[in-house]
């Protein structure tokens, strides 16, 4: 149960900090980090919504330590993740590409998503 626990914090919090602090992705010369896209990007809720949600599911890792819901909280920043990656990709008219902090949010959440997965053993 220390593991699982100590998987879903540090991936919770490694995935928190990338989505918040560090930039994700960039339009030109202009690097957005979540708390941008969330706070100054106006006219795109969806993308708020988006990072809302992997931002809330990174909150919620660090504090709820069940299998069932560290597997959903990791599929859902993973998930966000990829869209992203793939709309951006498939998205020829805007010159956005992810940067390194979206690569460390991923690594967070499949973190959390490890933690999940791990049998629950009470051992001392």
């Amino acid at each position: 149960m220390r593991t699982k626990k100590l998987l879903a914090r540090v991936g919770g919090v490694l995935a928190l900090f990338a989505m918040l602090a560090l930039p994700l992705a960039s339009c030109g010369e202009a690097r957005l980090t979540g708390a941008d896209m969330l706070l100054r990007v106006p006219d795109h809720p969806g993308l708020k919504v988006l990072i809302g949600s992997a931002v809330l599911a990174a909150i919620l890792a660090i504090f709820v330590v069940r299998s069932w819901a560290l597997v959903i909280f990791g599929m859902v920043g993973i998930g966000v993740i990829l869209y992203s990656g793939i709309a951006l990709h498939n998205n020829e008219v805007d010159r956005v590409r992810l940067l390194g902090g979206s690569l460390i949010a991923f690594v967070g959440y499949a973190i959390v998503l490890l933690g999940g997965l791990l049998p629950i053993r009470d051992t001392c």
